[in-house]
């Protein structure tokens, strides 16, 4: 449903990709890439992130977010021994930007386009698993009703949509995680035959302090609910 968690399932999800020194890979269309960035990175810092996007976090919040950014760069301990004796934000991200080089192969990606077709995450998929090799084996797609196709609100478009996600999944060899919105009968939007080509579908329920996760289709194996502390 509308606000159940969704996008914040998928920052989970490539945040442990990345945690695993894989890439985590997001191609985001309803939220800027900044917003999902500042999400991921709070976190993996394990801070607040309503207060970091509003720029009241805490001294020991601010340490640990720049602990984390450093960590994402080559040999960036230096930089953030000098955040700790100036505590200039900004002038610590200059630096990190300037002066240091991203990870090679274990690195969080954001695409950012509110306009996303099949033939654009193709064109992505093509050029980050030819860049990062076997270190890319999860893309997220927030969310799947949204990503522009030809008469999307119909049923045939929707079935058409899935089987190309799934079609990129195996040409590239990666999970795709593709999160879509279900009505007031726990349907899929618009037609069920979006989760045809689907090996996996699992609804989320928001519990305030925790996601019930139940599948409601699995392929090749049984069935399962489990919850997940927020």
């Amino acid at each position: 449903y509308r606000g159940s968690g969704k996008s914040l399932v998928g920052v989970n999800i490539i945040n442990n990709q990345y945690l695993q020194g894989n890439v985590g890979l997001v191609f985001s269309i309803e939220m800027r890439a900044r917003e999902v960035f500042e999400r991921s990175v709070s976190a993996l810092a394990g801070v607040d992130n309503t207060r970091l996007r509003k720029g009241q976090s805490t001294e020991d919040e601010v340490l640990a977010v720049a602990q984390t950014r450093a960590s994402m760069y080559i040999d960036a301990e230096d930089v953030y021994t000098d955040f700790i004796k100036h505590r200039d934000y900004t002038k610590f991200e200059h630096q990190l930007s300037r002066e240091k080089q991203l990870k090679t192969d274990n690195q969080l990606i954001i695409v950012d386009n509110q306009r996303l077709t099949l033939a654009d995450i193709d064109l992505n998929l093509q050029k980050f698993k030819a860049q990062f090799g076997d270190k890319l084996k999860v893309a997220v797609v927030d969310y799947v009703n949204q990503i522009e196709i030809e008469d999307i609100y119909t049923w045939k478009s929707q079935i058409s949509l899935s089987k190309g996600l799934k079609n990129l999944a195996r040409k590239y060899e990666i999970a795709i995680v593709a999160p879509y919105q279900i009505d007031k009968t726990g349907e899929a939007r618009v037609a069920k035959g979006i989760l045809d080509a689907a090996d996996m579908a699992i609804t989320l329920e928001n519990k305030g302090d925790r996601l019930v996760f139940t599948t409601t289709k699995v392929r090749n194996m049984g069935s399962m609910q489990f919850a997940s502390g927020m």
